[in-house]
């Protein structure tokens, strides 16, 4: 094995991920992220609509689904990231929130006619990935620092 094919094969693992694992850690952390937050965002929109669900829902839209908007990204990249996913399912994980909330948030629009509120959409729609984003890039720092440090442990 020539020097540069282990060089290309180490960035192509922090890239996408352990080539064996690839499939299944995508389908985990990123489809497991996003079908977590489409079901808040379900949540929230199907029980404004019953008034007996009021104090569920607003729980959910005060409470959990910021977090889950804003604070999940980094520890969802986190956990990728330690388990030798790649910094591609990073960023996806980061994008998730900010491309589901704006595509529910266009959907509703379409469906019901109505504004949205008064930002832009697309302005909410990058300002959300921006923030996820930086968090997961974050939090895969974090995510890899923590697994090097757990190798340097063990041996």
């Amino acid at each position: 094995m020539s020097p540069l094919s282990s060089v290309t094969t180490f960035e192509s693992t922090r890239l996408w991920g352990r080539p064996d694992d690839r499939r299944r850690h995508w389908r985990r952390f990123v489809g497991g992220f996003a079908a977590f937050v489409l079901a808040l965002l379900l949540v929230v929109l199907v029980g404004k609509r019953f008034p007996g669900a009021r104090g569920l829902v607003g729980l959910v839209y005060d409470a959990v689904l910021p977090a889950v908007l804003f604070y999940a990204p980094p520890v969802v990249s986190a956990a990728s990231a330690y388990s030798d996913g790649g910094v591609f399912a990073s960023l996806a994980v980061g994008v998730v929130p900010g491309a589901l909330f704006s595509v529910v948030l266009a959907l509703m629009r379409i469906a019901t006619g109505q504004s949205t509120g008064e930002a832009p959409l697309w302005a909410l729609a990058l300002a959300f990935v921006g923030v996820g984003v930086a968090g997961a890039v974050a939090g895969y720092g974090a995510g890899r620092g923590l697994s090097r440090l757990a190798d340097r442990r063990s041996t």
